[in-house]
């Protein structure tokens, strides 16, 4: 059957927590199509804000080849503790460690995109062995390091953001000087990563050694135009415009949330779904690009 992805981006989520990817497709103004997640307080918020959805919750028990061909984009914030500095840092070895079970989802959907959000420690943990699963999945990787407080939020919330795209169904997009896709803006001096034959290890120390010393919060609005192929998580170019972005509103309305639970039902559950959920605006800026790629360069692709 040939499907013509052209108007309405269809959009699937894995561990879509409280649903902030659902959240930023349906403000980009996307179709969202399933969910799949195993929190049961989680599932209660889905419920409520997203009923139209497919729901689906253990990952590990569910097959998804009925979506191949029907999702343009598929969203993924893998459980993060298995990597954050503020656990153990098991990796691999943590039984939350589901990144197999995503990478299995990828080939049974073969989704034009693929959106992934991690937080800062999966760098040096599961970067490499996640792009070159990526890559041999058919699709070009390009990763950025973007702050929550980029898009105006009052912490800052280092998190790894990578954009992969199907080399079959879209050809080589990486580079977008032509305005198909902006180039991100940032308050401070981005690192661009160009694509290197180095080793892990060696990749690692020119990321960590480029890095460091970066500590401005900064403002991003759009997409970076990259070299081609892979490269380290890479921030992008001087802004000192104001924050105009259309969402920073909501922050100023940010609630002082305190640590302990006061007889109110379900706090503790909130404060879990919040320190997991993803920043909604980094994501909707990124969906935004991906809808502005995809209306100029769209292919008739074959699904089976």
């Amino acid at each position: 059957m040939a499907r013509l992805f052209k108007n309405i981006l269809k959009h699937g989520s894995l561990y879509s927590g409280i649903g902030g990817w659902l959240l930023a497709a349906h403000w980009a103004g996307m179709e969202n199509i399933f969910t799949c997640e195993i929190d049961k307080f989680c599932n209660k918020i889905l419920d409520k804000h997203f009923p139209e959805t497919d729901r689906h919750y253990d990952i590990k028990e569910t097959n998804f080849e009925k979506y191949r061909g029907a999702i343009n984009i598929l969203s993924t914030s893998d459980p993060c503790q298995p990597f954050s500095f503020a656990g153990k840092r098991g990796g691999k070895t943590d039984d939350r460690y589901l990144w197999p079970q995503t990478i299995r989802v990828i080939r049974e959907i073969k989704p034009s995109y693929v959106v992934f959000e991690n937080v800062h420690g999966f760098i040096s943990m599961a970067f490499e062995n996640v792009a070159l699963n990526l890559e041999a999945e058919g699709y070009t990787v390009e990763s950025f390091i973007i702050p929550a407080c980029a898009i105006g939020a009052w912490h800052r919330r280092n998190r790894l953001w990578i954009i992969a795209y199907s080399n079959e169904q879209h050809g080589n997009i990486s580079g977008l000087s032509s305005g198909q896709i902006s180039q991100f803006k940032a308050s401070k001096i981005f690192k661009d990563f160009k694509d290197v034959p180095d080793t892990r290890l060696q990749r690692q120390a020119k990321y960590e050694k480029q890095t460091k010393g970066i500590e401005q919060c900064c403002e991003i609005t759009n997409i970076p135009n990259t070299s081609s192929g892979r490269h380290k998580p890479q921030e992008g170019e001087i802004s000192t415009r104001g924050n105009s972005f259309k969402h920073q509103d909501w922050w100023a309305t940010e609630p002082d949330v305190g640590r302990v639970a006061h007889g109110i039902p379900n706090r503790v559950d909130r404060l879990k779904s919040l320190g997991n959920s993803i920043v909604p605006q980094i994501a909707l800026i990124i969906f935004e690009a991906i809808k502005e790629y995809n209306s100029t360069n769209t292919k008739i692709v074959t699904s089976t």
